[in-house]
């Protein structure tokens, strides 16, 4: 049996209605196996984007034996039987792009669009590795105006600034 999980986002959706869902899909019977709401993040009632912001899930990555979910600016970690593992979060990580578990090394990266950075976080939300889009050479030259970065190195880990609430 082919499954595949497929994570939806609902614009507009009004406060109190899921933004999204999780889906379990059998690709070669054509059925959906299970369905649930995402856990919605914080701050989703403060987002002025009406058309997507902060809601629905933001990412998917499957290993071995274990399944990474994130929504805007959490990442919830099960096992393989959907048992949840850990969940974590940072406040220099938001704006949720994608992700990519890394199960040996028990972290994941996270594409962080609120302050363009590339940052890996381990099981507890603490930051292990990033990179800085902003200083990043190839993105100067391709910008056709000069790219500062929103925070320093030590606010970056810190967690200075809290890009989890869109305000």
């Amino acid at each position: 049996m082919t499954r595949i999980l497929i994570s939806t986002s609902r614009r507009y959706a009004p406060p109190g209605t899921p933004s999204g869902h999780l889906f379990v899909y059998n690709l070669a019977d054509d059925i959906i196996l299970r369905k649930c709401k995402i856990i919605e993040p914080p701050y989703r009632d403060a987002d002025p984007n009406p058309r997507g912001g902060v809601r629905g899930l933001k990412g998917i990555s499957i290993k071995d034996h274990q399944i990474a979910i994130a929504n805007a600016s959490t990442v919830f970690v099960f096992d393989h039987l959907w048992n949840p593992v850990t969940h974590f979060w940072h406040p220099s990580c938001a704006g949720i792009h994608d992700i990519e578990l890394d199960e040996e090394n028990e972290l994941v990266w996270i594409s962080s669009s609120r302050n363009d950075l590339l940052i890996s976080l381990d099981f507890n939300g603490t930051v292990r590795n990033y990179t800085d889009l902003r200083s990043f050479p190839t993105i100067q030259k391709l910008s056709k105006r000069k790219i500062k970065p929103f925070l320093t190195d030590q606010q970056i880990i810190q967690g200075a600034i809290n890009f989890r609430d869109p305000r």
